[in-house]
């Protein structure tokens, strides 16, 4: 089983180690544009056995948070989780979307700025280990 955890490092056949030193341009290449994401995206959409959409089941799985929260999300991706859940999201929640791809950040914003989260929301360009105050 492998996953990632914090930069340059994943879990891997029961143990940490650390990623190759190419690791941060693979990524780069990867999300440079939402193409590869939003295909892998469709394939879900389309294969998927359980008919709940698997956004609206993460978002389900938070903490009641306050009617003031104060929300960050780090690798917002195309911000299809708020797209989602648009209509779940009090009036009084304050939304700062972040990912290391510019290219991801433009289409989130693009997905915000189409629905009625737009004013609630900022969308920035940052790599999670430099997230925004």
């Amino acid at each position: 089983m492998r996953g990632l955890y914090g930069a340059g490092w994943m879990w891997e056949t029961g143990r940490m180690t650390h990623l190759p030193s190419n690791a941060a341009k693979l990524v780069a290449t990867q999300y440079r544009t939402t193409g590869n994401l939003q295909a892998r995206s469709r394939l879900h959409q389309r294969f998927a056995t359980n008919p709940y959409d698997w956004m609206a089941w993460v978002f389900d799985q938070w903490p009641a948070l306050p009617p003031n929260a104060r929300v960050l999300e780090a690798g917002c991706g195309t911000g299809r989780l708020w797209e989602v859940n648009a209509g779940r999201v009090p009036a009084g929640w304050s939304l700062t979307l972040t990912d290391q791809s510019a290219a991801m950040v433009e289409q989130a914003d693009a997905t915000l700025a189409a629905s009625r989260l737009a004013a609630q929301a900022r969308v920035l360009v940052a790599p999670a280990d430099q997230l925004p105050a």
